[in-house]
């Protein structure tokens, strides 16, 4: 596969039934900019700036927004480099390390505010 991202300029991800895809981040992480559609983890994964993500309507609407998102891909090559560098610092930002990192800045931002201080007092009591 990783042969195929190298050969590749775009990665296309049309799924209406994966939740995520996995291929999402290996795209991501061979710097492809991502057209898919704009449905579950995949809307959810692809940022902005690395992708053209595509609201999934009726059949026509849909084929013709993603063949839109590919024409514009293919005639702004500046708007695929930067769509490629965004796709592989997103790729870097979602490292096991990086989600435990996040997670761990979130559990201390709420245990150290007051709200949830103020609770754990009550609690106590």
């Amino acid at each position: 596969m990783k042969r195929h991202y190298q050969e590749a300029d775009i990665f296309l991800f049309t799924s209406l039934r994966d939740s995520s895809g996995a291929v999402l981040a290996e795209a991501l992480a061979s710097g492809l900019p991502i057209i898919t559609l704009n449905h579950q983890g995949a809307g959810a994964i692809v940022p902005a700036e690395a992708g053209v993500k595509v609201e999934v309507k009726n059949p026509d609407e849909t084929v013709r927004a993603l063949a839109e998102g590919m024409r514009r891909l293919i005639t702004h090559p500046e708007l695929c480099k930067a769509m490629s560098n965004a796709a592989r610092a997103h790729a870097q930002s979602m490292s096991w390390v990086r989600h435990a990192e996040t997670m761990s800045e979130w559990y201390e931002q709420i245990l150290t505010s007051p709200e949830v201080r103020e609770e754990y007092a009550y609690a106590a009591v």
